[in-house]
């Protein structure tokens, strides 16, 4: 489908109203083949390989990579801890993957009206368990929704294929981690992984 929608945007007998149509279709194609590819990426999932992850550096280069190869022209992405270190058990490749569906949603959801998104995420320890939040500076998800959120194909977006978030609570299951929306006071939301420690 995709394929074809492109050889009709090549042609000149198209009309401009047809165009926008085809655009249309390219969109939603896209949208499936994104469900398509994470169901297929659950099924297929390899087991979680835990291993000793610093997450205050783990943030300060995910953040690099991610500004690094991600345009977010006027938003603001950033790390913040008042730790050196803060040791956590997670596959890093799985981690990467949960932040990366973390950020995307704060970056694209998480904004005030009229203005730059600005998303942070931080560092901290609490009672004893390696915790690593990613916060924004949006309205804030609405209790009624809040409960819905991490299930499967649930979404507010007609972009969206409502499994990221879905999918980064399994891997965080599955890395004997908790993955959950905070909400915080005033403006801004939070989600927060909370960690093994080593030892634990």
């Amino acid at each position: 489908m995709s394929y074809a929608v492109q050889l009709l945007e090549e042609s000149d007998d198209i009309r401009v109203a047809d165009r926008r149509l085809l655009e249309i279709i390219h969109q939603h194609v896209q949208r499936m083949n994104g469900i398509v590819e994470n169901v297929l990426g659950l099924a297929r999932r390899e087991p979680a390989k835990p291993e000793v992850v610093e997450l205050v550096g783990f943030s300060a280069h995910f953040v690099e990579d991610y500004l690094v190869s991600h345009g977010i022209e006027g938003d603001t992405l950033g790390s913040a801890s008042s730790l050196r270190e803060a040791n956590a058990l997670f596959d890093p490749r799985q981690l990467h993957q949960v932040v990366t569906v973390l950020v995307h949603n704060a970056l694209t959801y998480g904004r005030m009206p009229g203005e730059p998104a600005r998303v942070t995420l931080r560092v901290s320890v609490e009672a004893g368990q390696p915790v690593l939040d990613v916060l924004d500076r949006g309205p804030g998800i609405p209790e009624m929704v809040r409960t819905r959120l991490f299930r499967p194909f649930f979404t507010t977006s007609s972009h969206g294929t409502g499994l990221g978030l879905y999918i980064a609570r399994e891997l965080c299951r599955a890395n004997q981690a908790s993955l959950d929306y905070v909400p915080t006071p005033g403006v801004g939301g939070c989600f927060r992984i909370r960690m093994s420690a080593l030892g634990r």
